[in-house]
């Protein structure tokens, strides 16, 4: 075990532990509710593993590691989610020029999307959508693409699923393509796989790091944050599994296996907030986001709940890991540092629903707003919405973004039965 890039790593140590090192890299992480796992290549046989809180605080790490010692990878977590991604390899008979490898690693992009679009319509790509790294030099072509507009629940199940299904579609393209596709890697979806991080060589070649791919200007724009492929983040749309016994390559619908997300109508002094507290507590793995449709309403859950107040922070954008913002604010959340193991409260909910149509108390931010609620609603692990007078119309419009909604109606009136007695 060791201690280094503000984490703790774990190395083989076969005379004193019972356990390899990364079985003991993720006792502790789940030890200390870590979602992003690491590995780094130290040859010549084995690697150290590790993990962090989230990827940014792996980033903020991992940008002060020299170049000369980045040999990292991200480690897929057996069970955990995933963006969908991509390994192509392709070796060239003989060594080719920059423009050559430029021009073959365009072709190999292209024979992929169509491809992909032609097998899956229901989850259309274009070449915005893709995050897209390059390792190709002299006689081999290497490419890595992640799409984080895409997410599977499971790497090496459904994900695998997914991809060996879309393998029988590539039949259907034309010769020269179908050669390309073939060297789409399908062995990258075993259980927890590594795989390499932008800026990072193998340990033994030195000389080919990952970097983005310089034809493609989505990649050459994007923050270091969407090449990793755990970091979910919203907005996402999750790709539904491929069942045994279906159609083959066919996605069927299947319920999320997770705690569900809850519409409470209960009337006020029934104890709703005290039960957000015990949520809270009982989920310290999570981030919280907790919006209120008055300023009122987020001064007094604050204190409450133990969350930070949006406007205690001067920054123009709002990142921290428990937060109560109003409505009205919502545009300066930073929607890239919330993944997704966030659990979104939303409090009184009919009427901040009828607050997010307002646009004389939205402005110019009315639009934004609403995309960044839908976004969060859509994307994070689960939703909470409370309201003494929640209504049919509030419940369709969470089940029309969200499959794992149950409704709980809570009938007790606490004041209900109570005589009052006016004495003149």
């Amino acid at each position: 075990m060791e201690h280094k890039f503000e984490s703790t790593y774990f190395k083989s140590d076969k005379k004193k532990q019972t356990q390899g090192p990364q079985a003991r890299s993720y006792e502790w992480g789940d030890k200390n509710s870590h979602l992003f796992f690491v590995a780094i290549d130290t040859g010549p046989t084995y690697y150290q593993y590790s993990n962090y809180k989230d990827p940014a605080r792996f980033l903020e790490a991992y940008a002060s590691v020299p170049d000369a010692d980045r040999c990292f990878f991200e480690q897929i977590h057996e069970g955990h989610a995933c963006n969908e991604y991509y390994d192509i390899d392709l070796t060239l008979g003989q060594v080719a020029d920059k423009s050559d490898i430029l021009r073959l690693e365009q072709q190999m992009f292209i024979a992929f999307l169509n491809a992909r679009n032609q097998y899956a319509p229901d989850y259309p790509l274009d070449t915005t959508h893709c995050r897209v790294l390059s390792a190709s030099k002299n006689k081999k072509i290497s490419l890595h693409i992640v799409i984080p507009t895409y997410v599977f629940e499971n790497n090496n199940r459904h994900m695998k699923a997914f991809v060996l299904a879309f393998k029988d579609a590539w039949s259907s393209a034309s010769d020269e393509d179908s050669a390309l596709l073939k060297r789409i890697d399908t062995k990258v979806y075993t259980r927890n796989r590594v795989m390499r991080i932008l800026g990072s060589c193998k340990f033994k070649d030195r000389n080919r790091p990952l970097q983005r791919a310089q034809w493609h200007e989505p990649s050459m724009n994007a923050e270091d944050q969407e090449f990793l492929i755990t970091n979910i983040a919203a907005p996402h749309t999750r790709v539904r599994p491929i069942a045994k016994g279906s159609e083959e390559g066919k996605p069927v619908i299947t319920n999320r296996e997770r705690a569900h997300s809850l519409m409470i109508r209960s009337a006020t002094g029934t104890g709703k907030t005290e039960f957000v507290k015990a949520l809270v507590k009982a989920n310290k793995g999570f981030n919280f986001v907790a919006v209120a449709c008055r300023r009122t309403l987020a001064n007094a859950l604050g204190p409450r709940l133990g969350f930070t107040n949006y406007q205690d922070i001067k920054e123009s954008r709002i990142a921290c890991d428990r937060l109560v913002i109003q409505a009205e604010s919502l545009h300066r959340i930073n929607t890239r540092y919330y993944g997704e193991n966030v659990i979104l409260i939303l409090d009184e909910f009919s009427s901040l629903c009828e607050q997010m149509t307002s646009t004389s108390t939205m402005g110019h931010n009315h639009d934004y707003n609403n995309q960044i609620l839908c976004e969060f609603i859509k994307g994070v692990s689960r939703v909470i919405c409370l309201d003494a007078d929640l209504t049919n119309r509030d419940v369709q419009l969470v089940k029309s973004l969200r499959n794992d909604v149950h409704v709980i109606h809570n009938t007790f009136k606490p004041q209900e039965g109570d005589r009052v007695v006016i004495k003149s």
